[in-house]
């Protein structure tokens, strides 16, 4: 079978999902044609499967679900095509172009985070994700989430760091306050060994995804959307909050 059969034979054919994702055609062929030993090709219409790539396994439900390095293949032979890789990295905020709207004027304020490093790493549609949020103190934050996966993952705080002789519980104090994370649905705890709070992941294309944040009681938080720049040197986040605010709006420079 050709490459160009192949291909067809992955399109879904029902009217409720003709319309393919844009990140579908960008980089499908890649995964029918260079991943040998690591994917197949799926046609839910009949149930067949194609398996010059690698073996594939059914899913609950009669579903053939394959995940490649970076491709997943769902119901209606769908073909998910996550290309995050240009994401994978090290990145750190750049302070003097980043913003947070202050409730108290109604206007964007320079942000006072101080620090920001992140970093990210994508693999088989999975993104792990840490951050080195703020200077004093430093609080060390992190998740492991699938793309477009229906379960919340818990984005957890793993350390709190300040400076030697300093109280930490003073010292988280006077950091949520000068984020303003005590305003309102901004809210946050920094608790060793609890989350920071509930997330899911939305993938978009290979320069975009979306994170939506809740609370552990089902509370709405946010809904992150980080955007990379063409060249892969910088990307930009966007924070809207639960009561329809751009709450941050935050560049991160590529550094590693």
């Amino acid at each position: 079978m050709s490459p160009a059969l192949s291909l067809a034979r992955v399109r879904p054919t029902p009217p409720e999902v003709a319309e393919l994702d844009g990140a579908v055609h960008a980089g499908i062929e890649d995964t029918l044609t260079m991943r040998p030993g690591r994917d197949c090709v799926t046609d839910a219409a009949d149930g067949r499967r194609d398996d010059r790539f690698g073996p594939s396994t059914d899913s609950p439900g009669g579903r053939h679900r394959v995940s490649g390095r970076s491709g997943e293949m769902t119901a209606f032979g769908r073909v998910r095509e996550f290309r995050m890789l240009r994401f994978n990295g090290t990145w750190k905020l750049d302070l003097a172009n980043a913003s947070k709207w202050d409730t108290a004027t109604k206007s964007y304020i320079p942000d006072a985070v101080g620090e920001e490093i992140i970093t990210i790493r994508v693999e088989d549609s999975v993104q792990t994700y840490e951050v080195l949020y703020g200077d004093d103190p430093v609080i060390r934050m992190g998740y492991t989430a699938r793309f477009d996966a229906a379960e919340w993952v818990p984005y957890s705080v793993r350390e709190i760091i300040t400076a030697p002789g300093v109280d930490q519980t003073s010292a988280v104090a006077a950091f949520r306050q000068r984020i303003g994370a005590n305003e309102a649905s901004n809210a946050r705890n920094f608790q060793v060994g609890k989350p920071y709070g509930l997330v899911r992941l939305v993938y978009v294309d290979e320069q975009t995804h979306y994170r939506i944040g809740k609370s552990e009681d089902g509370r709405p938080q946010n809904v992150l959307l980080r955007r990379l720049a063409e060249d892969g040197s910088s990307y930009m986040t966007s924070l809207l909050d639960a009561e329809g605010v751009v709450s941050r709006i935050r560049p991160f420079i590529r550094v590693g």
